[in-house]
């Protein structure tokens, strides 16, 4: 692997946050195998992982289905969730698999079963941030919402999606973001980092490690070169608010108590009930 020390931009950068990343941002393009150093600590590995487990994922990717939707430039983008999610008031009151997780279980198994893959990389990369991580992540999460052991609750398909300039947030503090980029007949779509001067070309088969809540990072513009053409980021992380979610059982439980305290307290009002579960379904369904 290359070595790249780095050194922060004095620069308050935060001006760039929700704009549109360019190449130009920044003076150096990673393409291949690199471990980033900044005052002797890694914050940044960019590695392509083997073409067998290339192929492997991305006869996954091809074959999922996709929630859809278009950016502003009118590239298709598309997403998918797998693994758990944990609760939102006045929509999805609990915690819960996904709706992919069950609806596609034959691809749900499969992407379970690489993140064990992207587990093994991460803690042969980085054993001393895997078992921070790791515990972090066991110390505050039912062991009924962690997939297969590793340290994530979830994970993201994420197609064509050029995502402007951010910090990651809700996930746990000082644990890294495992993003791997599976594509086809797609230019752009680099990873630019600018507050230390560098991106990733992100190629197909790349996967970064890095501290996505302290960096600001973002990706440019994808433009497809043939119709098959897609850029799929898989990103593999944990929800910081899982720590509130019960075991799963638990959760069921809970939420069907909600319910029947609900229906009891409006029994005697059938039309305002029968209103109430039709706003709550609307509200699903958005």
């Amino acid at each position: 692997m290359d070595i790249l020390h780095v050194t922060k931009s004095e620069q308050d950068l935060s001006n760039l946050l929700k704009t549109t990343p360019k190449k130009s941002d920044c003076e150096r393009i990673i393409k291949n195998d690199t471990i980033i150093y900044e005052d002797g600590k890694i914050i940044i590995i960019y590695k392509t992982i083997p073409i067998k487990d290339i192929n492997r994922l991305k006869k996954i990717v091809t074959g999922v289905k996709y929630s859809k939707s278009a950016r502003s430039n009118g590239t298709p983008t598309q997403s998918a969730i797998f693994g758990s999610l944990p609760r939102v008031p006045n929509r999805n009151n609990y915690c819960r698999l996904t709706a992919d997780t069950k609806n596609q279980r034959k691809h749900a198994q499969d992407i379970l079963s690489f993140s064990e893959i992207i587990d093994g990389i991460y803690k042969d990369l980085l054993p001393e941030q895997h078992e921070l991580n790791l515990n972090i992540v066991r110390e505050n999460v039912d062991k009924s919402y962690l997939i297969n052991g590793t340290p994530f609750t979830t994970i993201n398909f994420n197609v064509n999606h050029a995502i402007k300039y951010h910090k990651d947030a809700g996930n746990f503090k000082k644990v890294f973001s495992n993003v791997l980029i599976i594509k086809e007949n797609v230019i752009g779509g680099h990873l630019i980092c600018p507050e230390y001067n560098i991106g990733f070309e992100q190629g197909d088969g790349a996967l970064i490690l890095f501290d996505g809540q302290s960096i600001i990072h973002g990706v440019t513009p994808i433009k497809l070169i043939d119709s098959d053409g897609f850029r799929s980021s898989c990103v593999f992380y944990s929800l910081a608010t899982m720590k509130n979610c019960y075991p799963y059982e638990q959760e069921l439980e809970r939420i069907k108590n909600i319910r029947n305290d609900i229906e009891s307290r409006w029994r005697s009002d059938p039309n305002k009930i029968s209103g109430y579960i039709k706003h709550m379904k609307n509200k699903k369904d958005e």
